[in-house]
């Protein structure tokens, strides 16, 4: 992420910055400032293909991300480690995550 960074201190308008950003989040499990970083980059380039692909793909992430809730405050936490499973395979690097599919784990079973 810090070359986004660098890159947008260098040129506030760079489209591709924001978007390379949004991805890094996600990884990161902050669905929340992936959300701001790809409306940065398509408000500077409403019409990119590419924005409004990952666009799609984090209201997806979200949604799951919203079962998982949906199915904790339910009880149902085999279905919470599933959809925390399918997250996991993009939010790679959220710890918050992992450590909510493992406690969901432990609690099914």
């Amino acid at each position: 992420m810090g070359d986004c960074l660098q890159a947008l201190q260098a040129d506030p308008k760079f489209c591709k910055a924001y978007n390379r950003m949004s991805k890094c989040y996600i990884h990161q499990g902050n669905l929340y400032e992936a959300s701001v970083a790809l409306q940065k980059s398509c408000a500077l380039e409403p019409g990119n293909p590419v924005n409004k692909k990952d666009q799609k793909f984090l209201a997806d992430l979200k949604i799951t991300e919203s079962l998982v809730k949906k199915a904790i405050d339910a009880g149902n936490f085999d279905k919470a480690v599933t959809s925390l499973s399918n997250l996991l395979e993009s939010c790679t690097h959220s710890v918050d995550h992992h450590c909510q599919k493992i406690e969901c784990m432990l609690k099914a079973y």
